[in-house]
């Protein structure tokens, strides 16, 4: 074996043009390959020979046969496939591990001079070798600087963003509050049902009796529904709100509670809240399909002002 002195940018460009006149059976003809190139041939054929040292190709009666991993790979940028050779190169491998086992470098080439009886002087393959791990760290310098830009991209770009309550949320001083005010009116046609300083309020509640992390994610979903105009959603979501929430006040049933809790007025919007929940989520569920549908609409779910009261009670009982 006799190393090659690597010539990056014209192997990835000979690459790219290889991978052009590729047919189905990922050969190319080395004199189509070569004309394509303003380059001559023997300056062509050292970046070749770099190629075929990576096996990235191979060549037979003048034919460039593409390896079958890297042909898969066609559409991946071509000075990543370049490194990737690079990076499984063995004579590479094998030098990186010795060193790092603590031998001096002219002792790993040596090594390598007699291992892999490779032609090469012994300062020619520390000077090729070298030349390798200078484009890979150069490689990776360069993949960095395109992350952190992408980085700095996306985050220039990131001016708006949802935060978890669904609230819309922005940079200030990028945008006048005229100019949100229009985006957020636009974005959801609804309000929130559950008032948000509802949920918040139900977040700093510890109670060591009962958890309330399924009702405050109940809130959360059919703020989530209402606001898309998602109805059905709303009306069941209500309903699993309305029976999960007796036990707090001692009470197995919701209609036990709107029958039994607090004051004349408080019964009354509670046993409402049933009556009318109820029959809306009755109607989702157990209506069988036919001839003529009637879609629910905001109207049809509007029980906020009575999950407001139910939700307020609940945080007095508990704090």
């Amino acid at each position: 074996m006799k190393l090659i002195e690597l010539k990056p940018k014209l192997s990835a460009e000979l690459l790219d043009t290889i991978f052009h006149f590729a047919n189905e059976e990922r050969t190319a003809l080395e004199s189509v390959v070569f004309k394509a190139i303003d380059k001559t041939p023997t300056y062509l054929r050292k970046s070749l020979n770099i190629l075929c040292q990576l096996e990235i190709v191979r060549i037979s009666s003048a034919k460039i046969e593409i390896a079958d991993e890297y042909f898969d790979r066609k559409r991946e940028p071509t000075m990543r496939l370049l490194k990737d050779a690079i990076e499984n190169f063995r004579p590479l491998q094998e030098f990186v591990s010795i060193v790092r086992q603590g031998k001096s470098e002219v002792k790993a080439a040596k090594f390598l001079k007699a291992s892999l009886d490779i032609e090469n002087e012994t300062n020619d393959i520390l000077r090729i070798l070298s030349e390798y791990r200078r484009f890979l760290e150069s490689e990776q310098t360069t993949s960095s600087t395109r992350a952190k830009k992408k980085s700095e991209e996306r985050a220039e770009k990131a001016q708006f963003w949802i935060e978890s309550d669904g609230q819309l949320r922005y940079v200030e001083t990028k945008y006048s509050k005229d100019v949100i005010a229009k985006i957020e009116s636009r974005r959801f046609k609804n309000p929130a049902f559950v008032d948000q300083q509802r949920i918040d309020a139900l977040k700093t509640i510890s109670n060591s009796q009962f958890d309330l992390s399924k009702l405050i994610r109940l809130c959360e979903e059919i703020n989530d529904a209402f606001r898309s105009e998602n109805y059905f959603s709303v009306g069941v979501l209500v309903r699993a709100v309305i029976d999960h929430i007796p036990p707090i006040f001692g009470m197995k049933s919701f209609g036990e509670l709107a029958n039994n809790l607090g004051s004349k007025s408080f019964k009354d919007v509670m046993c409402n809240l049933d009556n009318f929940n109820r029959k809306i989520a009755d109607g989702i569920l157990h209506t069988h399909i036919r001839r003529k549908e009637f879609l629910p609409n905001f109207t049809s779910v509007d029980c906020r002002s009575g999950v407001d009261l139910l939700l307020s009670e609940i945080i007095n009982e508990l704090n």
